[in-house]
């Protein structure tokens, strides 16, 4: 781990090289206090000027120059080249969420607050709301929220509890792994409890 990150690599390319999730990646760098050494030069700025006038996506970007999604978001703010902000919660909407999550799921809840799923999830979280467990069918394409999710939790999460935590049917969720598969996106296959991993 310490080698790798001495090396640059991205917290995806340690997670693939190690066989572990980009979450534990994340989480184990942070216990042992590491950092990454990749630092922007020049000609990195330069690049994502030119990406980010072709209309590139974050997620787009971020793969061809071999970085996290959220260090292009943040290095796009820091030079004025896009939105990266935190959204605070005010007492009337953790007010409000309160009241809908009783009704409501994480993703009729991020349409509804205009958030993403992951920030009404995390608040949720933090305090103590469970929201509404149902299935219920989003139209439309998946978010680059959605991919990620779906490529960083697929190894321990099968197809219907990413649905539940998505908001979208088991089926639906199995079709568009199949989808990212083929567009040649690395989707780690689900292990149910038991399996034992082989080199």
């Amino acid at each position: 781990m310490r080698e790798l990150v001495k090396t640059g690599q991205t917290e995806s390319e340690i997670a693939r090289l190690m066989d572990r999730t980009v979450g534990s990646i994340r989480g184990q760098k942070e216990v042992l206090g590491l950092k990454s050494a990749r630092i922007w030069e020049e000609t990195d700025y330069a690049q994502l000027k030119v990406f980010v006038s072709e209309n590139k996506s974050n997620q787009e970007i971020a793969k061809i120059m071999g970085r996290t999604r959220s260090s292009i978001q943040q290095t796009k703010f820091k030079l004025g080249l896009g939105d990266f902000s935190v959204r605070k919660w005010t007492k009337k909407e953790e007010t409000e969420l309160r009241q809908l999550a009783t009704e409501m799921t994480t993703a009729e809840l991020a349409q509804h607050f205009k958030r993403e799923w992951t920030a009404i999830e995390r608040k949720c979280k933090s305090l103590g709301i469970k929201t509404q467990s149902k299935q219920i069918v989003i139209l439309g394409p998946f978010t680059e929220e959605e991919n990620q999710y779906i490529i960083e939790h697929s190894r321990y999460m099968g197809s219907v509890q990413l649905g539940e935590r998505l908001g979208r049917t088991a089926g639906s969720i199995r079709q568009h792994i199949h989808r990212l598969r083929k567009q040649g996106i690395e989707v780690p296959r689900y292990l149910r409890s038991g399996t034992k991993l082989t080199e």
